[in-house]
């Protein structure tokens, strides 16, 4: 076993292709991403945890669970470029968080309620069924959630971010500061206040 960082490294092996490293980690239902990497959060039925990528920027990435939180921070640079990939598997999500140009998918989910939060031009895209959740998008930031399936959500949508959100029978919160919403269900579900500067747009279907 190699112990670098704080952190338990199951193992680490060179393919052909990227080289790939498996972390060992603890059970954990909140995930926070962080840096230049991609990542794909599916559901399971074990905890997992996979980097793949340019070996020194896997070697840098950094990842620990604290109080049943995964955090994943990449190694810093990369001249623009996403370097580092995750998947990442667990059997229940209740937060997200995707911050500092980050991108995360999230795949097959479903419970009561699920939180994301995005800051720092990060971007979501998920599909799952809940009964609610809360959406928190900052900093020029992109949730695309026209296949997240809810009955209803709060959004707080801030600082040019954008947000695509599928039908709800209830959907309330704020569009600030030139942000932008596109909404495919009824505006009779809708109590959202919109300032001058952004925009709430309906459309049908997803």
């Amino acid at each position: 076993l190699l112990i670098g960082a704080g952190l338990l490294w199951a193992s680490a092996a060179r393919t052909e292709g990227p080289f790939t490293q498996i972390r060992e980690v603890s059970p954990f239902q909140e995930i926070e991403l962080r840096g230049k990497l991609t990542a794909e959060i599916v559901r399971g039925e074990s905890f997992s945890l996979t980097l793949e990528g340019v070996p020194e920027s896997v070697k840098k990435t950094t990842s620990e669970v604290n109080g049943g939180r995964l955090v994943v921070v990449a190694a810093p640079g990369g001249f623009g470029r996403r370097n580092i990939h995750a998947v990442v598997t667990l059997p229940e999500l209740k937060d997200v968080a995707v911050l500092n140009a980050a991108q995360a998918w999230l795949k097959g989910f479903a419970g009561p309620h699920l939180k994301i939060a995005l800051d720092g031009a990060a971007t979501v895209t998920a599909q799952g069924i809940f009964n609610s959740y809360d959406l928190s998008a900052s900093g020029a930031s992109t949730a695309r959630l026209g296949q997240l399936e809810a009955r209803v959500a709060y959004i707080r949508i801030d600082l040019a971010s954008k947000a695509q959100i599928a039908p709800l029978d209830g959907l309330r919160g704020s569009v600030s500061n030139a942000s932008h919403v596109i909404y495919h269900g009824d505006r009779s579900t809708v109590n959202v206040d919109v300032d001058i500067a952004s925009r709430l747009e309906y459309r049908s279907g997803k």
